[in-house]
């Protein structure tokens, strides 16, 4: 493409020293669409540049917060293992406060470990340990801002996918229905996510059902908004999903906004 304004230039000069009246008079003609032909080929290009590198940004932003969660849960199951190591030294606090008549402080005291213990484990909701991480984390999330996070489903250890790939879909895709659900426009006892994870005929489902308010703006079906860093999760999704050939689609119905795909 890039040759043919250099060929119509070229072949311009040899006319017009040909001196052949007729094919110089609209030879400015080809030249001109020649070049309008380049302009729009360098601007198309250009632009598919913009938008890949964009894209690459947006995962690279989401990589590195899946990694930041994943290494929390890690080192939270870490301080688990070190609670579990230390029991001996928790029985011996106990036992002391017992023998004392501090029945009352032993109890507080072991109430106080379980909860750390508690708040640090790591569900497991299927075979799989990156989603696993993933919905526990997000399910620590969701039970402190007070919505309920239903999961059915699972999947196997091993996926034709890369473990930061599935993070981007898992976290982008909650993280989003998460936001939502702490809006003040949705009442407490509709703050509910409904997420559904499988495999099936070696393909990756997965439904995320969360409450909206009012009507949700698409454009070329993809939800929209305004909003200062709104939507960059949701291309992370699609540029994902594109890149293993699979399908995605967002919709309302009614109070309810629900993404689907399969890779």
């Amino acid at each position: 493409m890039y040759y043919v304004f250099d060929y119509a230039v070229v072949v311009y000069t040899d006319l017009l020293i040909g001196n052949n009246p007729v094919i110089v008079e609209f030879m400015p003609f080809v030249c001109c669409g020649a070049y309008i032909i380049f302009l729009l080929h360098y601007f198309h290009e250009e632009q598919n540049k913009n938008q890949l590198r964009q894209a690459q940004e947006n995962l690279d932003i989401q990589l590195r917060q899946s990694v930041r969660e994943m290494e929390a849960l890690r080192e939270s199951q870490a301080l688990a293992r070190q609670y579990r190591h230390d029991l001996r030294h928790h029985l011996q606090y106990v036992s002391s406060c017992i023998e004392n008549g501090q029945s009352d402080k032993a109890q507080e005291y072991i109430s106080d470990i379980f909860r750390e213990i508690q708040a640090q484990k790591v569900q497991r909701y299927c075979e799989n340990e990156t989603v696993n991480l993933i919905l526990s984390a997000f399910d620590a999330r969701a039970k402190k801002d007070g919505v309920t996070l239903k999961i059915s489903g699972g999947l196997p250890s091993l996926l034709n996918m890369s473990v930061s790939d599935l993070c981007v879909l898992l976290s982008n895709g909650l993280e989003n229905a998460l936001h939502v659900c702490m809006e003040d426009a949705i009442p407490q006892e509709k703050r509910i996510i409904d997420m559904q994870v499988y495999m099936r005929e070696k393909k990756l489902f997965l439904q995320i059902t969360n409450p909206c308010a009012g009507k949700v703006a698409f454009e070329n079906g993809i939800p929209v908004s305004h909003r200062e860093d709104h939507g960059i999760g949701v291309r992370s999704i699609c540029t994902i999903v594109q890149k293993y050939g699979g399908v995605y689609s967002f919709l309302q119905k009614g109070d309810k906004f629900i993404l689907r795909l399969s890779i």
